[in-house]
């Protein structure tokens, strides 16, 4: 894990390199909304390092569910900035194949960070789950990331809208339940976002076993 932390760090670091060349070339900071947006999608990751750490907030049940529900509220936010490819545009001062780098460097690194959270958390919540709950979980986790993506791009809330204003998102949640054939736009972007995050969850955490159960290479001379 210490080796998937540093190269998300050195990841990171590129993302950043790539929008403060541009920044130098442009003289314009159109892309620079991207740093804020991946700040958001590295506050998952923080909150389960804090739960792993603190035996405090583990064994503290009020403490633990109430960061649960703070890492479930931003979560989204971290497949979220892959929606930032609406800023995209082809009449731009860099070439079209740099924006796009840009764009999915920065994509990549807050889908990442969110899944990396999504294993610490399925780690924390494994020695009181099933291996069946911890699946259902996820998945309902993953759903519900898509409907946070749909709810922040198309109808611009924001994680601290479901602190201060929860009726309002409560009743669009209502009208979507109600009248689902009205809204197919909210269950295709909240089961195709979801879908991504799952898939990408599960992939993520299969190659993570495969590394952990691979035995080290000896350099053995094939003659």
């Amino acid at each position: 894990m210490k080796n998937i932390h540093l190269y998300l760090i050195l990841s990171i670091i590129f993302s950043l390199l790539l929008l403060f060349f541009r920044i130098f070339l442009t003289h314009s900071v159109f892309y620079s909304f991207l740093v804020w947006n991946l700040i958001l999608a590295a506050i998952p990751l923080f909150v389960t390092i804090i739960i792993d750490k603190s035996n405090l907030v583990k064994h503290n049940k009020v403490l633990f569910f109430a960061g649960f529900i703070f890492w479930i509220l931003f979560l989204p936010n971290s497949p979220y900035i892959l929606t930032d490819f609406v800023h995209f545009k082809l009449s731009s001062p860099m070439p079209v194949w740099f924006d796009i780098l840009l764009l999915i460097s920065f994509s990549f690194n807050g889908l990442i960070l969110g899944i990396i959270s999504m294993i610490k958390m399925q780690k924390i919540l494994s020695p009181y789950l099933s291996v069946k709950k911890l699946l259902i979980l996820m998945l309902a986790v993953s759903i519900l990331c898509g409907f946070g993506i749909y709810l922040g791009r198309f109808l611009r809330y924001n994680s601290w809208d479901m602190l201060t204003s929860p009726e309002l998102i409560i009743t669009e949640v209502y009208h979507r339940i109600m009248y689902p054939f009205k809204h197919l736009k909210t269950w295709g972007v909240t089961f195709g976002f979801g879908g991504l995050v799952w898939l990408t969850f599960n992939v993520t955490n299969e190659i993570t076993k495969l590394n952990l159960n691979q035995k080290p290479y000896k350099n053995q001379d094939a003659f």
